[in-house]
């Protein structure tokens, strides 16, 4: 058997067991995650109310179609709310997202939590589906079956977060974006105001691109969503806001937020022992390394598209020193872009993007194993390698300044 021949032999083994680990992971996973919450249910007091993130979100909704939006950040009335037992601890059940997510939620307060937290899970899956549907057409047959279910976007469905969510947005702005339709993207952005954390870089790489229309759109549609909450909510709702981010905030510097949940540098340096200030300096320094790199990158015009998406994709997480596990499937949507770039053809690469595609499900499922905050962020540094290692040599290649071909395998 030639060289080739056996690496072709290698690579439909790969696949073949890739295929297989999908398999096994769609039944074990969601089923281990049913189990887990399902045994967390308070059925002694006949609630039917899982503690967990969406719960949150419910019960601030229930809040604000009783007229009480402000009661949101009190986490005592978001427990009753919820029908919790008041005596449970509640130093983490806090609402912490803008007014326009908050009235986005209202209608799901009008349903019992058995109702909700379903709808709530489909809508999220559905978009996510939608979004990435268009983008991975053209992939190969086995990279589209392992989309159809990556693990940390089940683990974000289970745990009723807004990543899954968030990722759809960013990824339909992208690809609105890419067909020239700046309006659609524009929408797609003002919606990820929903967690203004997360998106210090999209600002950089639309005005490095000049983006003018989309930076347009953007505006105008976050001043009107913003506007028409802030009138349902009160202007009292601000000031509330910015007091609960700031509370937030001191709570990650003292430690009263679980350090081996986040997935960021600076968590990977607290679990490792520094301090708030050393870490956080660090942090800093890197989110400026950050800017100024997206900067650069989407100003070139002789790069694709595509890895421009996936190098922001890729950095979104890493900018921010309040990231968390499920912000991996922003890891994703990097490499749902690195494929169509042209990367996944070598076995290495192929075995890397199943470790994406894996995520933090390990550490989720076996929290004694190793924390998430040593796990994942490495995973997102070495993804945001890969692809400034794909554009030096794309620059080194092409030289120029004109429009690069899209190197997007073809489908199988």
């Amino acid at each position: 058997m030639t060289t080739d021949e056996s690496g072709r032999a290698a690579m439909r083994r790969f696949d073949i067991a890739a295929t297989i680990i999908f398999w096994i992971a769609v039944v074990v996973v969601p089923g281990h995650l049913f189990l887990t919450f399902y045994s967390m249910i308070d059925s002694a007091s006949g609630t039917n109310v899982i503690q967990g993130d969406f719960t949150v979100f419910w019960a601030a909704a229930k809040l604000a179609l009783a007229g009480q939006p402000l009661a949101a950040f009190d986490p005592q009335a978001l427990y009753a709310a919820a029908k919790l037992p008041t005596e449970a601890p509640h130093d983490n059940f806090l609402w912490l997202y803008p007014p326009s997510f908050l009235v986005a939620l209202m209608p799901l307060g009008a349903l019992s939590f058995p109702l909700a937290f379903p709808a709530f899970i489909a809508i999220s899956a559905t978009a996510f589906a939608l979004a990435v549907r268009a983008p991975a057409s053209v992939l190969p047959g086995l990279w589209r079956l392992m989309l159809v279910s990556p693990m940390v976007v089940i683990c974000g469905l289970f745990i009723g977060q807004t990543s899954v969510l968030w990722t759809a947005g960013l990824v339909a702005g992208l690809w609105a974006m890419r067909g020239g339709k700046a309006a659609a993207a524009g929408l797609a952005i003002a919606l990820l105001t929903m967690k203004p954390h997360l998106g210090l870089l999209i600002p950089v790489a639309l005005i490095a691109a000049r983006q003018w229309a989309v930076i347009g759109w953007a505006t105008g549609f976050t001043l009107l969503l913003t506007g028409a909450a802030t009138v349902m909510t009160g202007p009292d709702y601000w000031p509330q806001f910015l007091e609960a981010l700031h509370s937030q905030i001191d709570r990650v510097a003292n430690g009263t937020v679980l350090m081996h949940r986040l997935s960021s540098p600076y968590g990977f340096l607290r679990a490792l022992g520094a301090g708030h200030g050393g870490a956080f300096a660090l942090q800093l320094a890197l989110t400026a390394g950050l800017v100024a790199m997206i900067g650069w990158i989407w100003s070139r015009r002789n790069l694709s598209k595509d890895l421009k998406y996936a190098t922001l994709c890729a950095a979104i997480p890493l900018a921010t020193h309040y990231a968390l596990y499920y912000e991996m499937t922003l890891e994703l949507a990097a490499a749902l872009f690195l494929i169509r770039d042209g990367f996944g053809q070598r076995l290495a690469e192929k075995a890397w993007l199943l470790v994406l595609w894996v995520g933090p499900a390990p550490m989720i499922i076996y929290p004694t194993l190793l924390s998430t905050a040593l796990y994942t962020p490495p995973i997102m540094l070495v993804t945001l390698a890969i692809c400034l290692a794909r554009v030096r040599r794309r620059l080194s290649a092409d030289g120029g300044d004109g429009p690069a071909a899209n190197p997007c395998p073809a489908p199988s």
